[in-house]
């Protein structure tokens, strides 16, 4: 009984081992068919590497998404030996961590102001930068390109039903660990509120230290108001 378990479980352990190696070959080829073509993941040794035939990209803005992309291939397995990159553009999916490693290199390494709209609609996700940068990019884009690229439609709407991704969903650093979707869908209703009163606030902010560089009158507003919605 125990010769016939053995057999069993290294039959099991076999199989399993031939469709990894199966599987990850089929990645592989298909990163080296695709990738030369379309751009979809940063080069993990950063923008400042020049080597001739990396098929990776060193700019936020060589990065496009593959046409009809399958499910597996926003996977990222870089972190295994061997495994293929995932879509780095930033859509709502989530980022193993190596795939976020690479991509604080290019976040890091540019403007925010400067970014296409993939990777400033990451940033602001993620927190990073000031509400400033963001106050006049709406949903960076992000109902065109789901629609465009995943032929998903979103809405913004209070009785909204949250659409079927074709990955995992990524949870913010915030406490509440919200998707991309609430985050946007709150951003774009009951925040918009919450960045006019914060426009608002730095302008009378801006208006009293140029009445006090010119001795005038003090501009009066109260410095207590906060904005008591999450943006």
């Amino acid at each position: 009984m125990a010769l016939l378990l053995n057999h069993v479980w290294l039959y099991v352990h076999l199989t399993r081992r031939s469709v990894a190696i199966w599987v990850g070959t089929w990645f592989r080829w298909y990163a080296c068919l695709v990738m030369p073509l379309c751009k979809y993941a940063c080069c993990k040794h950063g923008p400042s590497h020049r080597y001739r035939r990396c098929g990776f990209a060193h700019r936020l803005s060589e990065l496009r998404i593959p046409a009809r992309a399958k499910p597996y291939v926003w996977r990222d397995l870089s972190h295994v030996c061997g495994g293929p990159a995932g879509i780095d553009w930033f859509v709502g999916q989530a980022y193993s961590p190596s795939q976020w490693e690479r991509l604080l290199l290019y976040l890091d390494s540019e403007v925010i102001a400067s970014m296409p709209s993939w990777a400033k609609r990451l940033a602001w996700y993620m927190d990073l930068g000031d509400l400033d940068d963001y106050v006049c990019d709406a949903d960076f884009g992000w109902a065109a390109e789901v629609q465009e690229y995943l032929d998903i439609g979103v809405t913004y709407e209070r009785d909204r039903v949250p659409p079927s991704f074709p990955f995992d969903l990524a949870e913010d650093r915030r406490m509440s660990g919200m998707s991309l979707h609430d985050r946007m869908c709150q951003r774009m209703t009951t925040g918009k509120c919450a960045y006019r009163r914060f426009r608002a606030r730095v302008s009378w902010r801006d208006a009293e230290l140029f009445a006090i560089s010119s001795k005038s009158p003090l501009c009066r507003y109260d410095p207590s108001c906060s904005m008591t919605v999450s943006i």
